[in-house]
């Protein structure tokens, strides 16, 4: 099987670990200095987008938070 590239348009998207909160305004974006991306794998084809990721938690604690990964134009 033949592989092609692909011809993109858009500039790169670069990777955002933010955290969020939801409010009646909407989503809001807050920075945890606590927790780390640490990788993210990304696969793309036409049929279809995997994406994984790696966190890291820096504290000594339970976090529970929202995270969000918002798209920029």
């Amino acid at each position: 099987m033949r592989r092609r590239s692909l011809p993109c348009s858009a500039p790169p998207a670069a990777a955002n670990d933010s955290t969020a909160s939801l409010a009646a305004g909407g989503l809001t974006l807050t920075y945890n200095p606590h927790i780390s991306m640490e990788s993210q794998d990304l696969y793309l084809s036409r049929e279809e987008v995997r994406v994984v990721y790696r966190f890291r938690n820096r504290s000594d604690r339970d976090i529970a938070t929202l995270v969000a990964f918002p798209l920029r134009r």
